[in-house]
This record gives structure tokens, sequence and C-alpha cells, in this order.
């Protein structure tokens, strides 16, 4: 059912952004938990390629170090790294660690440089979650909204967010 909810999400902004201007995203996340978050955000990536959307932040409700950092490094996998990342801080939400988002931030190639680059070298250089998303959407979002997605499994419906400009 998780699966369905997140391919019936991603169809949703497809088809919003067939033929159309794309479509501002904000990406909200706990990712770390398991694949799904990380597989959703490589489609997100490739729905811009496609000009169906664009990515303008992503938020990550996960209160792990490794969690932004991850993000992070997937947005510069992809040629974004420009792409802001917010996260939640000092919640005590889903804490705990995973060798799926801290591996790959930690893998080094034999002269010790990152094999995975990226902007933050650990979650505490993200901004506060809630403060990122409201300055960067404002700022950066010339058609006054955006389609707030979010990943978490309790979560999965797209809403959308007036800017009002």
């Amino acid at each position: 059912m998780k699966r369905f909810l997140a391919l019936t999400a991603v169809a949703c902004l497809a088809a919003a952004g067939a033929g159309a201007q794309p479509v501002p995203v904000i990406f909200d996340t706990d990712m770390g938990n398991d694949v799904d978050d990380a597989l959703a955000l490589a489609m997100l990536h490739a729905m811009q390629s496609r000009g169906e959307c664009r990515l303008l932040g992503v938020t990550v409700t996960k209160d792990n170090p490794w969690a932004a950092v991850y993000v992070d490094l997937v947005n510069t996998f992809y040629g974004r790294g420009q792409i802001p990342v917010g996260m939640v801080k000092g919640s005590g939400v889903t804490p705990e660690g995973s060798r799926m988002i801290q591996a790959p931030a930690e893998r080094r190639r034999e002269d010790g440089t990152l094999v995975y680059p990226r902007r933050l070298a650990s979650g505490a250089e993200a901004l506060d979650c809630w403060l990122r998303r409201r300055t960067e959407v404002s700022s950066s979002c010339r058609w006054g909204s955006a389609r707030i997605w979010r990943g978490c499994w309790m979560r999965r419906p797209i809403w959308n967010w007036s800017g009002g400009r």
C-alpha cells in the first residue's frame, strides 16, 4: 500500500506537469527509515530533468545528523546541490541512525575525498525545517504556490501551499 501511494503521488505530479509549467515542489521527508523516500527524491529529480516539476527545497523531519547530509548529497549527485535542505532540529523524532544514509555520506576514496560530494557536513548546517520552508518558498516561488509532497508514510498526500504573493 505504501508503494502504491508513493507511485500514485508521483503519477499525479507527472500528470499535472505534462505540457504545462513545471510544478513547484517541496519534498517533506523522514529520510533514513527505509528506501522509499530515497527513491521518491530520485524520481523528483528525474521529473525535474524532464521539466515536469521544480524542486524548491527538501525538508527533513528525521532528527538524525545524517538525514539532511544524505538529502544534500543526493541533490548534488543529480547536479542540483543548490537546492536548500531544511531539518527539524532537537525534536527527538526518529533520531535512530541508519547505514542507508550514513554509509554513502561517509564513503571516501583512497585519497580521502568524498565519493559523493555535498555542501552539508552535518545536519547542524541545515536551517530549521519550518524557517527554511517558509523563506525559500516565498522568495523563490514566482507562481505564488507550491505542492508540498510529504514522503513520510503517515502523510502521503500532495498539498497545495499558497505563498500569498
